[in-house]
C-alpha cells in the first residue's frame, strides 16, 4: 500500500481514517500495525497525523505511541 500510494493521498488517508475511528484504542492498534509494518516510518506518519487531526488527538496518541512523534516537536528521537 505505501509503495503504491501517492504521498498526497497518503497525507489525506492516515487523518481521514484515524479521524473516522470512533474509539481510541482502534486508532492506536491501527498506528501499532503500521508501525510494524514499518518501523522506520514513525516520524513520517507522525507528520501525517499532526497536519490532518487535532492537537488534543495528536498529544493522545503521542502519549502512547512515542515513535509517532514528529521531527521536531519535543520527544522525538532519530530511529534506530
Amino acid at each position: 500500500m505505501w509503495a503504491k500510494t501517492d504521498t498526497l493521498d497518503m497525507f489525506r488517508f492516515l487523518p481521514l481514517v484515524i479521524n473516522s475511528l470512533r474509539h481510541h484504542p482502534q486508532r492506536l492498534m491501527f498506528i501499532h500495525i503500521l508501525l510494524w509494518a514499518m518501523p522506520d516510518k514513525g516520524a513520517q506518519l507522525g507528520t501525517m497525523l499532526a497536519l490532518g487531526v487535532d492537537s488534543v488527538l495528536l498529544t493522545r496518541i503521542t502519549d502512547h505511541i512515542p515513535d509517532v512523534i514528529p521531527r521536531g516537536m519535543n520527544g522525538w528521537h532519530k530511529f534506530g
